[in-house]
């Protein structure tokens, strides 16, 4: 299918082309008096272990900022990751979401047309926790691949998870990440990577790998209250790799 994104008029036309349909939908009536020129945007925050689709609470208070036309509205969230914005103008905005007065991620350009029933919005954060310190290597025995090391993490209130992933490549393979679990109190590795290695491998391998110490995953969905809306995007955050580490098997 051709990529038909140049047909998408700019924020500005696509938001004035929304209100005009809005004012065709509940405007053109003899019923309807007035069309809601405010309303309210709710909206949830969830947290999530990289990779993997289940979500828990986030137990901290995010702060969400709205911005439109110059103006800043502001909302924040319970310890249910939940919040509102009980009575916002019609506009195009610009959301971001805040912890600790630091911008983690935002959407822009979120055309809200006001009415009766809520828009949302809402964020999912994928994440491990963030590696300060590690030294690891692997260990070859009785047919099997260790992973055998020691980590230090920066305190991170938001993912507090007992995994971290590494970056991994054998030979001419393509590179993958693998989940490598950890000791959440002693902060140590001791992971049984791959058993009967003779199984899957023959003869000599390097294994090339390498963790980021910053692996996080955002993602931010604005849907307005007439279901003609939906508007998404995704922010990977990946750095400060550790240096790379090889691994001879003969």
């Amino acid at each position: 299918m051709k990529n038909l994104s140049f047909f998408q008029p700019p924020v500005k036309a696509r938001y004035y082309l929304l209100l005009f349909m809005a004012i065709l939908l509940f405007g053109c009536n003899n019923d309807t008096e007035i069309i809601h020129l405010h309303g309210q945007v709710k909206g949830n925050i969830r947290i999530h272990k990289l990779k993997e689709n289940t979500s828990t609470l986030p137990n901290v208070e995010f702060s969400i900022s709205g911005e439109c036309d110059g103006k800043e509205y502001l909302a924040h969230s319970n310890l249910n990751g939940e919040f509102s914005f009980p009575d916002l103008p019609m506009g195009a905005y610009n959301f971001t979401l805040f912890y600790n007065n630091d911008s983690i991620t935002s959407l822009k350009d979120c055309s809200f047309l006001g009415g009766e029933g809520p828009a949302f919005l809402n964020f999912d954060l994928h994440g491990q926790p963030d590696i300060k310190d590690i030294e690891y290597h692997f260990e070859f025995i009785n047919d099997t691949i260790w992973i055998i090391g020691q980590l230090e993490l920066n305190e991170d209130p938001i993912i507090d998870y007992n995994t971290i992933y590494m970056t991994i490549k054998i030979d001419y393979y393509n590179p993958l990440e693998i989940a490598v679990p950890f000791d959440p109190v002693t902060k140590t590795i001791k992971y049984n990577w791959i058993n009967n290695y003779y199984n899957y491998y023959q003869g000599n391998i390097d294994i090339q790998s390498y963790f980021f110490r910053t692996n996080k995953r955002y993602r931010a969905e604005f849907i307005n209250n007439v279901n003609l809306y939906n508007h998404f995007e995704w922010l990977t955050l990946k750095n400060d790799s550790t240096s790379v580490d090889t691994f001879h098997i003969p």
